[in-house]
Formats: C-alpha cells, structure tokens, sequence
C-alpha cells in the first residue's frame, strides 16, 4: 500500500486505532464518517461526530429530510476530512469498496482534501477477483441484514469503487484494526427483534498477532 502512495498505521489493538485517528483529524475542518460497522464498533464514529475539536458533517445531514437525497449527497462530498472504511484490501494494495447508491465515493475518491479508511485486518484479501467475491457473497448478505432489521428495506451493490493508488502525498492514510471472532446473541434493534447473529467479526481492545501477508504494507 505505502507503494501506491498510501499512508499506513498497523495498530495493535481497536483502542490504538481509536486513538490514532483522533490524532490524525485537523481540528476546525470539516470532517464527514461514512457509514462503517468498523468505525462503529471501534468507537471513532461517536468520538469523531461528538467532537468540539472539529465540524460534523455527518451531524450536519441530520437537519436535511431524508427525502432530500441531491442535498444529503452534496454536503458529504466535499469535507476537508472523510473518516470510513472499505471492503477488501488486496495483496497489491489496491482498496475495494461497494455502494448502493456511491454517495461516499466522491469524497473517498477526491473531493476530501484528506481520507482516512480504517480497516478490520480480516479485509485483507489475495486479488481483486476474491475482493469483489467477498462483496458479493459476504458484505452484501451482512448489509442487507442490517438494513432489514434497521429500516425494514434490503440492499443491493449499485456501484464498487476500486482505489489502486494515490496521486497526492499525504491525502489517504489506512489505519489496520486487529479483530477476533465472537458469538452475539439475540437483540432488539431500532425496535426490531434480531435473532442470534452467529458468529461475528469485532474489533479487539487486546493484543493480535497479525497473520495477514506483510507486504501488502
């Protein structure tokens, strides 16, 4: 990655990841979270919208209806920071991520002056075939599970991005999170009734021996 013109931290642990970006966020700028369980799980999202130090865009989204999807599309295209994830990273370094409708795409691809991706080290993939396969029969069950249970709606992959390396020094940084595998029982979420998940992939707060091929740093 660091080859394509990437910036790359391999944490130790999800705090270390947490506090990493923390540090990574320009205070008085416009900072714009993607939607990302990654981030979620992680805590950076709440610590990244609840901030003093910076502007929220995505607290800013909440003012516009969510019927207004041109308006909604347009604030998140152009913060001066945007804070997400991907789903899969190649072997080559390449970055691969799908979207229903791609409204992170324009600030992912250019239109932030600075992105920053975290991203769970089981992401890590050998080629881009096993990317998109891992979009198509992985990521894209576990989304339309979710908005099922969020919004009573399903998904679908409208459009895939794939990042292969990076024109401008010091524009995007990818943060590696350690993960493990844990078992979440049943739950109520946005008032809906979910079921035993399985097992699941978390980000850790402990120590991770990463198996994940080197060189793709």
């Amino acid at each position: 990655m660091r080859a394509n013109g990437f910036i790359v931290h391999v944490t130790a642990t999800a705090d270390e990841a947490r506090k990493l970006v923390g540090e990574l966020l320009p205070k008085n700028t416009k900072v714009f979270t993607a939607s990302s369980e990654t981030l979620r799980l992680a805590g950076i999202a709440e610590d990244v919208d609840a901030s003093e130090d910076h502007v929220s865009v995505r607290t800013q989204l909440s003012d516009i209806p969510a019927d207004d999807v041109d308006a909604r599309i347009r604030l998140g295209a152009l913060p001066d920071v945007v804070v997400g994830s991907v789903h899969a990273v190649t072997e080559e370094g390449h970055l691969v991520v799908a979207s229903a409708t791609g409204s992170q795409f324009a600030p992912y691809a250019a239109g932030a002056k600075k992105a920053v991706w975290v991203v769970g080290a089981q992401k890590i993939v050998p080629d881009l075939e096993t990317a998109l396969r891992r979009i198509r029969t992985y990521t894209l069950g576990k989304e339309h599970q979710h908005l099922r249970e969020l919004a009573g709606q399903g998904s679908f992959i409208g459009k895939i991005l794939i990042i292969e390396r990076e024109a401008l020094p010091e524009r995007g940084t990818v943060v590696l999170v350690p993960v493990r595998k844990e078992t979440r029982p049943a739950a109520t979420v946005g008032g809906r009734a979910r079921p035993n998940q399985g097992t699941v992939i978390v980000p850790v707060s402990g120590r991770f021996l990463d198996e994940s091929p080197t060189r793709i740093w």
